[in-house]
């Protein structure tokens, strides 16, 4: 568990503090809400506080900008060597639905209490690093595990986009 002198503690009191929706949602959820020093408990799932690292190869797995990025097969891969798990499409709706307030106000606490990351990624077709504005790009998949997904999050706007194609190098987030 964290402590006051915690980094991430005072990013969670600067969030509930930014308004009383805020405030509000914590205490009527405070259970199911438990920030530790590397996951954080929200609504039922363990979501790890850092993105996925591991040894890059520059075939599936590509570094960039200190951060690690897979192509589908290889997160995949890699998350199943570890013994952890993708995030599936619902589990990213389930909590953007279980976050507060408005669009803007969930996006923050992405950012600051999650943190995730505004980051590139690695287009297939002209093998250059591409970034439009401040967005987010996230490995995802069905709950088969048999479809890929991207979750894509900019400044006022989270799609999940489904995905034909899968080697395109997006970051990685795992859960317990």
């Amino acid at each position: 568990m964290l402590d006051e002198k915690d980094y991430k503690y005072k990013k969670l009191i600067h969030f509930l503090n930014l308004s009383k929706v805020n405030l509000i949602w914590y205490i009527k959820n405070s259970n199911n809400i438990i920030i530790y020093k590397d996951y954080i408990y929200l609504n039922g799932i363990y979501f790890y506080l850092d993105d996925l690292y591991i040894e890059w190869n520059n075939v599936d797995i590509w570094n960039y900008k200190w951060k690690t990025y897979f192509t589908y097969n290889a997160a995949i891969r890699e998350i199943n060597k570890i013994g952890k798990r993708l995030l599936w499409k619902n589990d990213w709706k389930n909590l953007i639905d279980f976050l507060p307030g408005n669009i803007e106000n969930k996006i923050i606490f992405l950012k600051d209490i999650l943190w995730l990351s505004f980051f590139w990624f690695k287009c297939r077709d002209n093998w250059f690093y591409c970034n439009f504005g401040n967005d987010w790009w996230y490995w995802s998949l069905d709950c088969t595990e048999t479809h890929a997904y991207n979750l894509h999050i900019s400044k006022n706007i989270i799609n999940f986009n489904d995905l034909e194609f899968k080697d395109i190098w997006f970051l990685v987030r795992c859960i317990k």
